[in-house]
């Protein structure tokens, strides 16, 4: 139930987040920009989640140890860390996506630490 409630917020950052940008004049400063750059890499990760699980579905799931699950689960981690940093760096001006960047990047990031220790 909680993980149900996790992939909801996610999904509602996501959707939310492209919407408020979408919507405010952008600003072209420094802060914005990393901000911009750490959502981009939140919402490529969040990608690579949809894309794992389709293909896991139609290959009938990853075996225990699949190395190729788990580069995907380090490649993950590395777009969702990526994204953090550059979300941490855009904080600390207002923009449209300053909070939003934050918390999808460390949505996405749970997410891979997740699938590492479940793994």
């Amino acid at each position: 139930m909680a993980l149900n409630l996790v992939y909801i917020a996610i999904a509602f950052v996501l959707v939310f987040g492209w919407f408020e940008w979408a919507r405010q004049p952008q600003r072209r400063d420094a802060c914005s920009l990393l901000a911009l750059v750490g959502y981009v890499l939140g919402t490529v990760s969040l990608l690579m989640v949809v894309a794992s699980v389709v293909y896991a579905q139609r290959v009938g799931g990853f075996a225990f140890g699949d190395p190729l699950w788990l580069r995907i689960i380090r490649l993950g981690s590395a777009i969702s860390c990526g994204g953090l940093i550059f979300a941490v760096l855009g904080v600390w001006r207002r923009s449209a996506l300053r909070w939003y960047a934050l918390g999808f990047s460390l949505g996405t990031l749970f997410f891979w630490l997740g699938a590492a220790v479940g793994e």
